[in-house]
């Protein structure tokens, strides 16, 4: 017994047998085998974002599969065929695997070309189907977990790439571009907390803040780039895109503004507001696309959004004393709700507590069809960023850098034709008396031109 740990020995000599030393055939089956699992389990982590025994009993029951069950087998084909992690030929073998191949078959490269010519044609042509239909549903997947399509993320690398190196460093590791992003995304579509996106890519609760703060840094920093006002030539296109509008009547519009009151939540408990009743206002000013011109924020402690929120704003500076700067002529403006005051580039509706003639109500409701603009495209913003509704940090400075980097990946998505489809949200709608002599002969004249459009 000595020696062999209450174990039979199978020698008296305590030598190994030399079938013993050298490596059995399973060896490098199993190894292969745990190798294969780890990188699927890695890269449906990341893809589905399931928890680890969600990801185990996934695997497992992929690997029962057969082609009869087409909907599961590509749904399992999508994870691993776009996989950057997993080369070429662990891709070919798991489609052999899903084919219907036999472990000998998969495993020994001489047995498959063994296979009759027929079937290894139907083979081929059965895997490009599945990696056809599995594109499609592989790109589904991915702006369901992510939000935006993976054109649209491509391009917003390229951004992110310009302010900072291929690679940061976070103590032990580095985290390249494209793992920032995708921490970037889940945390600005849902309203998870540091922790669970943590948990989802593996990552210490700091480097998921980190990596938050980094790339809504990075893109506030080429927020000139992504948001700005139309000149010249491209405002001539802006306002012909909006005479193009289909049912719009309202002339001379080069944008829509509105603003949003978005209250401040508690952290524990996203669906309740703080005591303090913070709120946050975002006023924003669209095309006919949808995209942002203009983006303001205000914090408001204790109070909620006024006109004075648009009178602090540097475009109400703009509007009042340098018009020219923005407007190519007096004949063009930008329309909001009647919560703004009434400008000589800045026309509003006529406010309903008060008689209005035939005339006013056709203005009324030309104005309708651009002001509904701006509430789709809020609706747009807040769908796809749900965490703007629900604002949990602390401090001016980083609700505003959120907020802008929000807008500027809603900017990239739209120009990339990458579009959600969410209900309008409602913008404020409180009155606003202030005006002007001119501002008021000049709702007048488009009045009465709508007014002689309507009756011809």
């Amino acid at each position: 017994m000595s020696g062999c740990g209450g174990n039979p020995c199978s020698s008296t000599t305590g030598e190994t047998p030399l079938e013993q030393r050298q490596p059995q055939p399973t060896d490098s089956r199993k190894s292969a085998d745990k190798n294969f699992d780890n990188l699927l389990h890695e890269y449906l982590c990341l893809e589905l974002g399931k928890s680890k025994n969600d990801i185990f009993n996934f695997v497992h029951l992929g690997q029962s599969m057969t082609i009869d069950n087409i909907n599961n087998t590509t749904k399992l084909l999508n994870t691993v065929l776009h996989a950057k992690v997993i080369n070429t030929q662990l891709e070919a073998n798991f489609s052999l695997a899903c084919l219907g191949f036999n472990d000998s078959q998969l495993f020994s490269s001489s047995k498959i070309k063994n296979v009759s010519e027929e079937k290894n044609n139907d083979a081929l042509l059965s895997v490009s189907q599945f990696i056809l239909q599995s594109s499609e549903l592989e790109e589904s997947n991915f702006k369901e977990q992510f939000f935006v399509t993976r054109s649209s993320f491509q391009i917003i690398c390229f951004h992110l790439m310009q302010e900072f190196g291929k690679n940061m460093t976070y103590k032990r590791s580095e985290i390249d571009v494209e793992k920032q992003l995708l921490v970037t995304l889940s945390y600005l579509g849902t309203v998870k907390s540091y922790k669970d996106i943590g948990s989802k890519f593996n990552i210490a609760i700091s480097t998921a803040h980190k990596c938050v703060n980094d790339v809504t840094n990075a893109l506030f920093k080429r927020m000139s780039e992504l948001i700005y006002w139309p000149i010249d030539q491209q405002a001539n296109i802006e306002i012909q895109a909006f005479n193009e509008i289909s049912g719009n009547r309202f002339p001379g519009i080069l944008g829509v503004i509105g603003t949003v009151d978005l209250k401040k939540t508690c952290t524990a408990n996203p669906s309740k507001q703080t005591k303090s009743g913070s709120s946050i206002a975002i006023q924003c000013v669209c095309n006919s696309k949808y995209q942002f011109y203009n983006v303001f924020t205000s914090y408001l402690l204790k109070s909620s959004v006024t006109t004075t929120t648009f009178l602090e704003s540097p475009l109400a500076e703009v509007i009042l004393n340098n018009p020219n700067t923005l407007f190519p002529n007096n004949d063009t403006h930008i329309v909001g709700p009647c919560c703004y005051p009434l400008l000589p580039n800045l026309m509003t509706p006529f406010s309903d507590d008060v008689y209005n003639t035939e005339s006013q109500n056709v203005y009324n409701d030309a104005i309708k069809v651009p002001l509904n603009i701006i509430k789709l495209t809020f609706g747009k913003l807040i769908g796809r960023f749900k965490r703007l509704m629900c604002l949990d940090l602390w401090g001016q400075e980083k609700f505003a850098i959120l907020i802008f980097a929000a807008c500027c990946l809603h900017n990239i998505c739209l120009g990339n034709n990458d579009d959600v489809n969410y209900p309008p949200y409602e913008c404020c709608t409180f009155k606003c008396d202030y005006y002007d002599e001119f501002s008021v002969r000049k709702r007048r004249e488009i009045c009465n031109k709508l007014s002689f459009e309507t009756t011809k």
